[in-house]
């Protein structure tokens, strides 16, 4: 499945992150 995660970091408030699993 795919999951779309979101990380936040310092220079943007999310980042959306597409993990495998």
């Amino acid at each position: 499945m795919r999951k779309i995660k979101f990380v936040s970091t310092q220079r943007t408030s999310r980042i959306p992150v597409s993990t495998f699993d």
